[in-house]
């Protein structure tokens, strides 16, 4: 499994009431994708610096989850066929390492 992260902009011309509904429908296919979701950002509303599908301010949330690379293009498919979402980007992320400490080495010696 891959680590992604997911960006998106959604309409502003949602509802309140229909925000968490929205987001629902991004999350559940992943889920039942076999991916598993490590974070997920609230929506917040942004003034855009330029006009996307002529609205100028938008929702974004980010969602970073793990998946196996042999589901994403299914997952873009859908993601594309979604009405209410303006753009998104959906990038793979480095796996989270373990910081190795470092080694002090001794200085060389010149004889």
């Amino acid at each position: 499994m891959k680590l992604y992260e997911l960006s998106y902009l959604l309409s502003p011309q949602i509802k309140e009431e229909e925000k968490q509904s929205l987001k629902d429908k991004i999350r559940q296919p992943i889920e039942e994708m076999g991916g598993i979701i490590e974070s997920d950002s609230p929506l917040v509303q942004k003034e855009l610096a330029y006009p996307v599908k002529k609205n100028e301010r938008a929702y974004f949330s980010t969602l970073t989850f793990y998946m196996e690379p042999s589901k994403i293009p299914q997952l873009r498919e859908y993601i594309r066929s979604l009405p209410f979402i303006l753009r998104y980007l959906l990038i793979i992320k480095p796996l989270p390492s373990t910081q190795k400490p470092k080694v002090k080495r001794a200085p060389l010696s010149l004889i």
